[in-house]
């Protein structure tokens, strides 16, 4: 329960930290990694995977998210990536969840929201049509896309990204 709970206080700091800064949350959770401020003992985890496996694992899938921007698929889901990167869907839920601290959808959630971020940096013109931004970032609709906002503090998204 306590390792629970440093998690989901993590969660929450991380979340702050990246709402209010440049950090991103990959960087984030990199840093504090490499500073052994996340947990690296196989034993900690409460996870069968061995900890040099999960590195590798989330090392294939950030590259994967980053560089080919699989994200922006559709239909992506955890089968089909971890077969994609030769591992199985529990090892990579594993990974997601102790690297990141979230659920998978989450995850590609965040790679999109970042993406469209992004692009309405770049052109702020396409905020006159979301929707459309939306389905260019993977998310299969507008209200996926507002939802997903929403749940995670970034209901001032749209607002923020078109006044800057």
């Amino acid at each position: 329960k306590l390792l629970c709970c440093y998690l989901a206080l993590l969660q929450a700091a991380v979340s702050f930290v990246v709402l209010y800064s440049k950090y991103t949350v990959r960087d984030l959770m990199k840093d504090l990694r490499e500073k052994d401020i996340l947990v690296n003992d196989q034993t900690e985890t409460r996870s069968a995977v061995p900890y040099d496996k999960m590195v590798k694992i989330d090392s294939v899938l950030l590259e994967l998210m980053e560089d080919r921007k699989l994200f922006l698929d559709k239909d992506i889901s955890l089968v089909t990536l971890a077969e994609k990167m030769g591992t199985n869907r529990t090892y990579l839920s594993k990974t997601i969840h102790q690297f990141h601290a979230s659920s998978f959808s989450d995850f590609v959630n965040e790679f999109r929201i970042e993406y469209a971020l992004k692009l309405l940096k770049q052109d702020k013109s396409r905020s006159e049509d979301l929707a459309a931004l939306s389905w260019e970032c993977g998310f299969i609709s507008l209200s996926s896309f507002y939802r997903h906002c929403i749940w995670k503090s970034k209901d001032c998204f749209v607002t923020a990204a078109c006044s800057n």
